[in-house]
């Protein structure tokens, strides 16, 4: 509700800006117009000239900075409604440069080396042995935990609702444990013995 409270606001300050924009543009074309008169007539004065033509350059700038705001505004409402720049846009710039044409021969072939990987390789007696070392120190909660986390690469937010408790406690719980796995890895000979122990 804030947001769209925000983008009111700013759509009410470009239709501000947009009439001082008007007003200056109005103006400039006043002073265009005497600028152009003074001239082509017979009696014209250099002062007034040079006064008309910096009144003119002042009124040109600051018609600009007026243009400036307006589109900053602009930009500002497109970026709230929709979360981007217009300015900044990838999508608009190099269109062709990203898009990337599928040949399905070239599709094929990826598929066939995705299916040809190697499956994964189950883990050795000493490796089971040492994750199993690792892990004794932990309680029960903190085991559950801490394999659902970084084993099944599962947010610790979505494990605080399926244990039905808050995420600082899973976080806590998580912290906990690797502290008491480092401990036991400095103490661990199987973690040695692979020549992990740094």
């Amino acid at each position: 509700m804030a947001n769209e409270d925000l983008i009111f606001q700013y759509a009410m300050t470009r239709k501000g800006v947009a009439k001082y924009k008007g007003l200056c543009a109005e103006k400039c074309k006043e002073l265009a117009k005497q600028l152009d008169d003074e001239l082509d007539s017979d009696s014209a004065s250099a002062q007034k000239i040079i006064n008309l033509n910096d009144l003119l350059e002042s009124e040109e700038r600051k018609k600009s900075i007026w243009a400036s705001m307006s589109r900053s505004l602009t930009d500002g409402i497109v970026f709230m409604e929709t979360g981007r720049f217009p300015a900044t846009d990838p999508d608009k710039k190099n269109k062709a440069r990203r898009t990337i044409r599928a040949d399905e021969q070239y599709m094929s072939i990826l598929a066939l080396e995705s299916a040809c990987e190697e499956p994964e390789k189950e883990i050795g007696e000493c490796d089971r042995k040492m994750l199993e070392e690792l892990l004794t120190d932990l309680t029960v909660r903190e085991k559950e935990i801490y394999l659902l986390v970084n084993q099944s690469l599962i947010e610790a937010s979505e494990v605080a609702a399926m244990l039905g408790i808050k995420k600082t406690t899973v976080e806590r719980n998580i912290e906990r444990a690797k502290a008491k796995i480092q401990k036991r890895k400095e103490r661990s000979l199987y973690v040695y013995a692979r020549g992990w122990a740094d």
